[in-house]
């Protein structure tokens, strides 16, 4: 766990879900993106047995490793009940679109359990989606790249791709994204997420308490969605 901002840890979790007035946080171990995915994933199996009511896990993984990774999403998803997959292909890592990525695809895609995936680049990323329609893939970052212009482009590159959906988190101080994500994809495609403890989880919120949509497309962004993603999870 750990970050730029916070520490991350369990009460550093529940605190600040609490003042958010959160009931479900989704969480996912920088460790494991950075260093072990193994012993980072164990850390957030910890924190779901600590907070079975708070805490739902993502398990981590790197699909250069094969035979491997495949173990992890049995160990932490089939049996440790992790909700997820964050993938982060980032150059030299992977690409989300190399042929390492495909049996972990055909995995997840079985499994109907959401992946989180890091959208820099985003071309690949859009191609993946269209060779796993069956996949759930949640763009991180609305796909920005780190401007406004990446994230409109990217939203509507996405509306044809149905298995495509939107993270809002941005370390951007944007406004309008929220609504035209909403606007072209459906509220339906649009989640709510914080990049905490890197980014400010305040921050976050408040572009989807202020953005002009309507309350029920809020109520959607803000929890309705992902509980409605993870519940179509088969055993």
């Amino acid at each position: 766990m750990g970050g730029l901002v916070r520490r991350g840890d369990k009460d550093d979790l529940l605190g600040y879900a609490e003042r958010l007035g959160t009931d479900k946080l989704c969480v996912s171990s920088w460790k494991a993106i950075n260093y072990d995915f193994v012993e980072g994933n164990n850390t957030v199996l910890g924190l779901m047995k600590a907070a079975p009511d708070k805490i739902l896990g993502y398990c981590v993984v790197h699909p250069r490793f094969g035979e491997h990774t495949l173990n992890e999403i049995d160990r932490c998803i089939v049996k440790g009940g992790m909700v997820g997959a964050k993938l982060y292909p980032v150059a030299p890592r992977w690409r989300a679109d190399e042929a390492t990525a495909f049996p972990l695809m055909e995995k997840l895609s079985k499994l109907r359990v959401p992946m989180l995936v890091h959208s820099d680049p985003v071309q690949p990323l859009l191609n993946l989606a269209d060779r796993f329609p069956e996949a759930t893939i949640i763009m991180a970052h609305m796909g920005g790249g780190g401007s406004v212009a990446n994230i409109f482009a990217t939203i509507h590159d996405s509306r044809r791709r149905e298995n495509v959906y939107h993270d809002t988190t941005t370390s951007l101080v944007e406004s309008g994204t929220v609504e035209e994500a909403v606007r072209v994809l459906g509220a339906e495609r649009v989640l709510f997420g914080t990049d905490y403890p890197v980014l400010d989880p305040y921050t976050q919120l408040a572009k989807i308490k202020s953005a002009q949509i309507t309350e029920e497309a809020k109520s959607l962004v803000l929890g309705g969605n992902m509980m409605r993603l993870i519940g179509r999870r088969r055993a």
